[in-house]
């Protein structure tokens, strides 16, 4: 397990979804009781790049942000479940207005 989250804290890609892909069980690791080497780091650059590529109606688009100016509702969906399950986390707490729920709802 622990090689697994070894190699989750050090994945390269960030597409969108591969962010969250990596943050996901991260969190739901250190839940469980394992401790992720600098994982405020992690969560705080992931949250960076999640913002970065957040489109103007609130979504977001595919790799690298998506080239095109229109949200992919599979991707949005996707990236608000693991900014959901970040702010369910007791011990990390980063806050910013979260506009794009009202693109999902």
């Amino acid at each position: 397990m622990i090689d697994s989250l070894n190699y989750l804290r050090n994945y390269s890609y960030k597409c969108s979804e591969q962010v969250v892909s990596v943050i996901v069980p991260l969190l739901t690791a250190t839940k469980k009781g394992y401790i992720i080497e600098d994982l405020d780091q992690k969560v705080t650059e992931t949250l960076q790049i999640l913002y970065k590529y957040q489109k103007d109606d609130g979504g977001w688009g595919g790799w690298w942000g998506g080239t095109s100016e229109e949200s992919h509702p599979e991707i949005s969906a996707y990236v608000m479940y693991g900014l959901k399950k970040r702010l369910r986390m007791k011990d990390i707490m980063y806050r910013r207005p979260l506009f794009q729920m009202d693109y999902l709802i």
